[in-house]
């Protein structure tokens, strides 16, 4: 099945913003860090809503709301941070072998050049 010329260029609008998202470096990382920080405010408030209070039930509505949101966004951000971090490293590691691979054709060349000598 093929994509039609709109369905074509409309994907290639959805991937501009994108790509171009990907060049701010560490953009991933620092989403992920506020992502963390709203989680952890989200729990904090929580706590200090539930803290005076004695009574469970009216500790429930807090603990779901603000509790469970609260940990959902802290356990996402780490994961973003977490993919965040695992791409730059790749990145890195993708550049070094390239830069390796360069600096061993240079040496091969180097000693091809001195055998001939």
């Amino acid at each position: 099945m093929t994509e039609s010329p709109r369905d074509e260029s409309a994907s290639r609008r959805a991937v501009g913003p994108i790509q171009s998202l990907s060049a701010v470096p560490h953009l991933g990382t620092w989403i992920g860090v506020v992502l963390v920080a709203a989680g952890g405010v989200l729990l904090l408030v929580g706590w200090g809503r539930t803290a005076a209070l004695s009574n469970v039930a009216l500790q429930i509505p807090y603990v779901i709301s603000l509790g469970f949101t609260g940990l959902g966004l802290v356990a996402v951000g780490l994961t973003v941070v977490n993919i965040a971090a695992k791409r730059d490293d790749a990145r890195e590691r993708t550049r070094q072998a390239g830069e390796l691979a360069a600096l061993l054709a240079e040496l091969r060349r180097a000693i091809e050049t001195d055998r001939a000598t």
